[in-house]
């Protein structure tokens, strides 16, 4: 809960869904946030009604989805603090010869564009109020073990996050990154997951304390944090 005196901060979360959205949303309603979710299907709808959250449909790849229900969140909430840009998707592990251009093209519209359209939109919102951006990303060995395309688009969302901390410093907005290992996707973030160190996996719980801990850090920006069990810390056998 927020302390006595401290007036409650809104929050949208762009990409609703039982991993990553789930534990960062649940997380930040228990942490005392006013939390806006958006997705495109109704299990993030049933997602925000256990969890606390409100929810808006919305297509995050088409620019005039967003604008909508962006302008929708501020007619009800009345102001908008941060941004936590949690869509993307499209992993699996595939050569280049199996990856066409309609993969390709999917899994950097998913998670490059629709980072894009978010930030874009959110920008005369968070300005505001010197809010913060903040998008989950994925750990190296994440998107060096998947293909081309998820590759692309989650390091398009790397490469813009150092870009607009640069460009929205002189505005007050905070620009940063959280970039996860591979999770358990169930029971939404759950403890039913050991998070030990150097195995790679771990639930989505400290996900969603990195993004609350680095929404909070007024003087961090252009940052992208790895959480990953300290996976990315281990030399693999033979080198």
């Amino acid at each position: 809960m927020l302390p006595d005196g401290v007036i409650m901060q809104n929050v949208v979360v762009s990409g609703l869904g039982p991993g990553m959205g789930c534990a960062i949303s649940r997380a930040l309603a228990k942490a005392g946030y006013g939390v806006y979710a958006i997705s495109r299907s109704k299990a993030g709808e049933k997602i925000a009604a256990d969890i606390g959250a409100r929810h808006y449909s919305g297509d995050l790849r088409d620019p005039r989805s967003v604008h909508e229900v962006f302008s929708s969140i501020v007619h009800d909430a009345g102001s908008i603090h941060h941004v936590v840009h949690t869509a993307g998707g499209f992993f699996r592990k595939s050569g280049l010869g199996d990856v066409d251009a309609d993969l390709f093209a999917s899994a950097l519209m998913n998670n490059a564009q629709t980072f894009y359209n978010v930030a874009r939109e959110s920008l005369g919102y968070l300005s505001q109020f010197h809010g913060s951006l903040t998008a989950v990303t994925a750990a190296r060995h994440v998107y060096m073990n998947s293909h081309a395309g998820y590759a692309a688009g989650k390091g398009a969302v790397t490469f813009m996050v150092h870009e607009l901390a640069g460009e929205l410093a002189p505005m007050g907005i905070r620009v940063n990154a959280v970039a996860p290992g591979f999770i358990s996707k169930e029971n939404c973030g759950g403890s039913d997951v050991k998070n030990l160190l150097g195995t790679g996996r771990h639930s989505a719980g400290p996900i969603a304390s990195a993004v609350i801990w680095i929404m909070g850090s007024e003087e961090i920006t252009g940052q992208i944090i790895e959480v990953d069990s300290g996976f990315g810390t281990q030399i693999p056998d033979g080198l």
